[in-house]
């Protein structure tokens, strides 16, 4: 009957700090912030589709960067 989880604990000491940080601001975020702006039924309701279009939205990013990042290094091999 120990009142943290072991288990979390665990996962937790191995996580990188950007990533357990991440989590925090996420969690903390979520749990005081957009539940008493929105409200608990909204907040329930739409949380997934906020999380996959955030993370939608960060992979178009990605992929445009990524594409861009091609095109002008292709161009500069190119001789004249």
């Amino acid at each position: 009957h120990i009142p943290i989880s072991v288990i979390g604990v665990a996962g937790g000491t191995f996580t990188a700090i950007p990533s357990a940080t991440t989590l925090l601001i996420g969690g903390l975020s979520g749990k005081f912030i957009f539940k008493r702006m929105l409200g608990e039924d909204w907040w329930q309701k739409y949380r997934a589709v906020i999380i996959a279009g955030a993370g939608t939205g960060i992979g178009v990013g990605v992929g445009i960067a990524a594409g861009l990042a091609i095109i002008l290094r292709s161009m500069w091999a190119v001789r004249y």
